[in-house]
């Protein structure tokens, strides 16, 4: 697929209307079988595994496919119940023919372990079809290795590669395996064909689109990114402006959809929305939009931040207490990273940490950087990592130097205690003399 159509496809994704897969007919749950099994998953969480045994048994007697996948992986491992391989195919047949990916994954395990090899591939190819890259991966295995199957390289690669195309934890291992056999997990041109094939759910917002897709950059996965052009498409700005670095990056060569013109034109188009809703007053937009344009049109970029951060927006007055920061105007740039630290913003308190350290636009004062940095570790946010290591060099070398700020408080606090003494004393002299005059 060559670049100079590769935009005109990405604008067709949008939306359409696939027909739901038909699934088999499945016997009557019992009523209270997934309320059983949320408890069951609740105790996991706590890990109170063995109380929530008894949850898992009723559930999974209740006819409750997750369960019984869960129950036969218990019974095949024998961790919390004893090993019992013929009640575990039981549970995992149970729901395999119902259709549940993960009971048939089991059943395919069972008979893989009991050399019925043959119904075993056929129930793991069951599962991979659904998606279950850990059954993709053990058909690769079986198929590399010959293991009840006559061994067969392509096929085992077709697998492998199946089974990597998946957020599955064994897609990893897939992807050793075939760099192992020096293969890609996708051939030129077969990811984008596999991202323009996906079919997206109509009836859904474009928030729904871009929640849906706006994590491929850690997942790599093509119905991710199918969804995040999709929001693009339909003016989800954030969207745009992510697509629009994907589309530059070192994994678009890799995956053969680098375009710096499809690049250029989402880039624009989230430009265009994001001024659209900083001028409709969206105060995160105006900080957006800034960050956009703040190389081409400075000025313009300084209107929108000061705009949003007199609304109290943390963003923009994070980004305009940096550009006074960059510009050495130390009082703004303390006075708006502050605004913005107290809203709990950790990249804004760890620049204040910073300032107080270095005294850049104050007296040094070693304490108040220790207190920001807390702020910014306590944030959550990313620069949290990096406002814990100041801490901890902090504490390792009692932070060095003459502490201005620090000897400042001190005296001023002195000075508040000799203030208030003073008054005590004009207060007593005052009543002493007032008795003299009577």
């Amino acid at each position: 697929m060559s670049n100079s159509n590769l935009l005109d496809d990405l604008m067709k994704l949008k939306s359409s209307s696939p027909q739901p897969p038909s699934k088999p007919q499945s016997p009557a749950i019992s009523p209270d079988a997934k309320a059983e099994f949320d408890k069951w998953k609740q105790c996991c969480e706590d890990k109170a595994y063995e109380e929530g045994v008894p949850h898992l048994l009723k559930a999974a007697d209740g006819g409750y496919p997750p369960a019984q996948s869960d129950m036969a992986f218990q019974l095949f491992k024998g961790r919390l119940i004893p090993n019992d391989i013929m009640k575990a195919e039981q549970y995992a047949r149970a729901g395999a023919v119902q259709g549940h990916d993960g009971c048939q994954l089991w059943l395919g395990q069972i008979l893989r372990h009991k050399g019925q090899f043959a119904e075993a591939v056929d129930w793991l190819t069951k599962s991979a079809a659904q998606g279950q890259g850990w059954s993709a991966f053990i058909l690769g295995e079986m198929y590399e290795k010959g293991e009840g199957v006559p061994a067969n390289l392509d096929e085992a690669v077709r697998w492998y590669k199946n089974s990597a195309r998946t957020t599955n934890a064994y897609g990893k291992d897939a992807k050793k395996a075939l760099d192992r056999l020096g293969i890609a997990v996708y051939e030129e041109g077969e990811y984008m064909e596999a991202v323009l094939s996906v079919q997206i759910t109509p009836g859904l917002s474009v928030d729904d689109f871009y929640n849906h897709g706006r994590f491929w950059d850690n997942l790599q996965q093509p119905e991710q990114l199918a969804y995040l052009i999709a929001a693009a498409n339909n003016g989800h700005p954030e969207a745009a402006k992510q697509l629009s670095d994907i589309l530059v990056s070192d994994d678009a060569k890799s995956y053969g959809f680098y375009s710096p013109q499809a690049s250029a034109h989402y880039f624009q188009l989230a430009k265009d929305n994001f001024k659209k809703l900083a001028d409709a007053g969206d105060a995160e937009a105006m900080s957006d939009y800034a960050w956009m344009i703040k190389d081409e049109n400075n000025p313009l970029a300084m209107q929108y931040l000061e705009r949003g951060a007199n609304m109290g927006n943390d963003s923009c007055q994070l980004q305009l207490g940096r550009i006074y920061l960059d510009r050495r105007m130390y009082d703004k740039a303390m006075y708006w990273l502050t605004k913005s630290a107290e809203q709990g913003q950790g990249w804004a308190a760890l620049l204040v940490g910073q300032m107080y350290e270095n005294g850049e636009g104050t007296m040094r004062n070693i304490s108040k950087a220790k207190y920001w940095y807390q702020v910014s570790v306590d944030s959550k946010n990313y620069y949290g990592q990096y406002a814990q290591e100041c801490l901890d060099r902090l504490a390792a070398t009692g932070g060095g130097g003459i502490d201005l700020g620090a000897i400042g408080d001190a005296v001023d606090e002195i000075n508040g205690k000799l203030s208030d003494i003073g008054d005590t004393i004009s207060s007593g002299l005052k009543s002493l003399f007032g008795r003299f005059k009577k």
